[in-house]
């Protein structure tokens, strides 16, 4: 028999008034979760505090939404994460030396970052076959860092980041003939690789992540020694491919930030906390504003690196920095990453003295190469302070090059701007390795060699177990600009 029609009418309008009352509920359940979370934020009496939390103040109807009181108070207000510093502007152009698998670079292509491809070089010490030989996952990042740039001269292999001067890539071609680097695969997608005013090019940010030469000495000695001359040749060598102009708001001495302090955590535009926008994200999922699946996301993220790709290689007008990421535990804290850059005159000729050799044909910096490469030969008395002038004749007692705009030679010296965490879990992909290889069912993946540092840094402390036994200790990572 069939249902009469005023049977499926009452049964719409009661799906219907459910539909409203359900809706009612969440608007009143996160009314109260906001003013709870705007009230903890404002800094409040705790007395008020807890008036409002245990009262939540919930908009009433006459269906009754209000009573929901006891389903709120068991609700758990989700706390927001620590914002960390976020080492790259938009704008920045960013040279990366000693990749591994290269999952860092394609994690600064990828949303939420999405950097622009076309101000971006990865380089890696070994050839590509040691590379994809060490890493099994390195050539499929490298195929698809190549396809979201839509060139294949964005990757670099067999760089030496002691010696940045040999590669043309980094420094920029002598020529607009030139310019046009490796092979495009998308005819409308032609890059500019050099800089169009002078030809050479400059790098806002040069980040060096987890540095270490993998030599394997037996002797902990050797082994500090071997890995501080790298740093040292790295400082030397990328110090005339930084870009010049006024100093970053983070950077001490800055007009714009002069109330900021250097060392501190400070938060920055991007934020990468799941739980800020979880609302926002339910609502674009529902909508479908934003890819719901691997196959949509996978086409939406390189949609979105082939529109930046179209960008011209352009560096920013402002200083340029040298960042440098190590866990900070022993014995990575024995480098002394921070001295090394404050005082590499005082340092390098002890360290090149003492530390192993160098593979054949390739020579330790001296003295002679600081000044080649603008650096001074004198350690300023402040550490932090700005750099000083010479005269104009160069008749100092210190070297040091490069020229400011009035034509005034000046002391140029790395100075320590800000140290900051650095969480593998903010970058989408990341896959951290070790310099000597991943073997698989042998080397931990994914992140789990820095994640166990922290985790477990805590428990073998009450255990009693050495920082340098157990690999506790954060990671970090250190920004240096010349000044």
């Amino acid at each position: 028999m069939p249902k009469k029609k005023g049977n499926l009418k009452a049964a719409l309008n009661g799906h219907f008034a459910q539909q409203e009352q359900r809706a009612r509920e969440r608007a009143a359940q996160e009314a109260a979760r906001r003013k709870a979370l705007s009230v903890t934020k404002s800094g409040a009496s705790k007395s008020k505090n807890h008036k409002h939390r245990s009262q939540p103040a919930l908009p009433s109807d006459a269906d009754g939404a209000a009573s929901n009181d006891a389903s709120m108070d068991s609700r758990p207000i989700i706390k927001k994460r620590k914002s960390l510093p976020q080492p790259f502007a938009r704008d920045d152009t960013i040279l990366i030396v000693g990749e591994a698998n290269f999952s860092f670079t394609l994690s600064l292509l990828l949303p939420p970052r999405a950097h622009p491809p076309s101000n971006i070089l990865a380089t890696a010490y070994d050839s590509e076959q040691e590379c994809c030989s060490k890493y099994p996952d390195a050539r499929e990042n490298v195929e698809r860092i190549r396809r979201l740039a839509g060139r294949d001269d964005i990757v670099l292999f067999g760089v030496d980041a002691g010696q940045l001067e040999k590669y043309k890539q980094v420094t920029g071609a002598s020529s607009r003939s030139k310019s046009q680097l490796g092979r495009n695969l998308d005819e409308g997608y032609q890059l500019s690789s050099t800089s169009a005013a002078s030809g050479q090019r400059r790098w806002s940010k040069v980040w060096f992540g987890f540095p270490h030469v993998g030599a394997g000495h037996k002797d902990e000695t050797r082994n500090v020694l071997a890995n501080q001359l790298l740093i040292l040749r790295f400082l030397v060598s990328v110090a005339p491919y930084l870009t010049v102009g006024a100093l970053p708001a983070h950077a001490p001495g800055s007009s714009s930030g002069s109330n900021k302090r250097s060392d501190s955590d400070d938060e920055d535009e991007l934020d990468l906390d799941p739980a800020a926008n979880i609302d926002e994200a339910e609502d674009n999922l529902l909508t479908g504003n934003v890819a719901n699946t691997d196959a949509d996301r996978s086409v939406l993220d390189e949609t979105q690196a082939r529109i930046a790709a179209l960008q011209p290689f352009s560096p920013p007008s402002r200083q340029g920095s040298v960042l440098i990421t190590l866990r900070n535990a022993s014995p990575y804290t024995l480098w002394d990453v921070a001295n090394l850059a404050k005082r590499l005159p005082q340092m390098l000729p002890v360290i090149a003295s003492t530390a192993p050799a160098l593979p054949k044909g390739v020579k330790k910096p001296t003295l002679k190469d600081l000044t080649a490469n603008g650096l001074s030969t004198l350690s300023p008395n402040n550490l932090h302070s700005r750099a000083v002038s010479q005269s104009k004749n160069g008749n100092s007692s210190g070297g040091g090059g490069g020229v400011d705009s009035s034509g005034v030679k000046r002391y140029r010296s790395y100075h320590l701007w800000r140290s900051f965490e650095f969480d593998p879990n903010e970058w989408r992909g990341y896959q951290h390795r070790r310099t000597i290889g991943w073997v698989e069912g042998v080397s931990s993946s994914a992140n789990e060699d820095l994640l166990r540092s922290r985790s477990n840094q805590r428990a073998d402390q009450e255990q009693g177990v050495r920082a340098s036994k157990a690999g506790g200790g954060e990671c970090r990572t250190w920004e240096f600009g010349l000044a």
